[in-house]
């Protein structure tokens, strides 16, 4: 990839994912100058990275990971997925709670019948031959 294909790729996904970023760098002027300062130093990451042994695949997946694929603002969800994320916690925590409460009740069987077992054996113990 050359500087201006990283260029174009960060303003893309910048403009998708960091759009409230871009707009505070836009209203100051500098949208550009990053963009571009972002777009080199993947590059010379890139170049960097393959002269120290790595495959162009790997030096991009780093430099990109670092320079242009930046984190979405917030959380990156729409609302719609916010609100399953939501219901599906929700469900997630209520099967907890009921697996829990399974194992409270599972203990307390097993505890019964530890119990029971060690009383037969006291009692064949303490039985005459």
């Amino acid at each position: 990839m050359n500087v201006q294909q990283l260029e174009q790729m960060a303003r893309a996904h910048w403009m998708e994912w960091r759009p409230e970023e871009c707009r505070e760098m836009e209203a100051e002027g500098i949208l550009d100058s990053n963009l571009r300062a972002a777009a080199v130093a993947a590059k010379e990451t890139i170049d960097d990275l393959i002269q120290q042994g790595y495959q162009m695949h790997e030096a991009e997946e780093v430099a990109l990971k670092t320079y242009i694929l930046k984190d979405p603002e917030g959380d990156g969800l729409e609302d719609w997925e916010r609100e399953e994320l939501a219901e599906k916690e929700r469900q997630f925590w209520e099967v907890e709670a009921a697996v829990a409460k399974i194992d409270a009740e599972y203990d307390k069987i097993v505890e019964a019948a530890l119990e029971e077992e060690n009383q037969r054996q006291l009692a064949l113990m303490k039985t005459p031959m």
